[in-house]
C-alpha cells in the first residue's frame, strides 16, 4: 500500500506557520502539488485513478474538479481521512 501524501517528508517540512502566511491559492497549489507529485499537481480522481478531469469549481473559494470516467466530484482533500 502506499503511503498517505500527509504522511511524506515535504509535508512533515510544512509547518502550520509558513501555511498561515500563504494567500488561499498559494494554499490550494502547494496541497494540489503534495497530494499528486507525480502529476505535478494536477488532479486525479480518488475512486478511479483517472487523469482526466475537468474544473467544476461550485465558488471561487472551493476548487473541485469531477472525473471524466466516473463523473464523480472531489476536491484536494477528498479521501485524504486515516482510518
Amino acid at each position: 500500500m502506499a503511503q498517505h501524501f500527509l504522511l511524506s517528508a515535504a509535508t512533515r517540512s510544512l509547518s502550520p506557520a509558513k501555511v498561515m502566511r500563504m494567500s488561499e491559492r498559494g494554499v490550494e497549489n502547494v496541497f494540489r502539488r503534495l497530494r499528486w507529485p507525480q502529476t505535478d499537481g494536477k488532479p486525479v480522481c480518488p475512486s478511479r485513478g483517472c487523469q482526466i478531469c475537468y474544473d467544476c469549481c461550485r465558488s471561487e473559494t472551493q476548487p473541485r474538479w469531477r472525473c471524466r470516467a466516473c463523473r464523480a466530484d472531489f476536491s484536494v482533500t477528498s479521501g485524504t481521512s486515516q482510518p
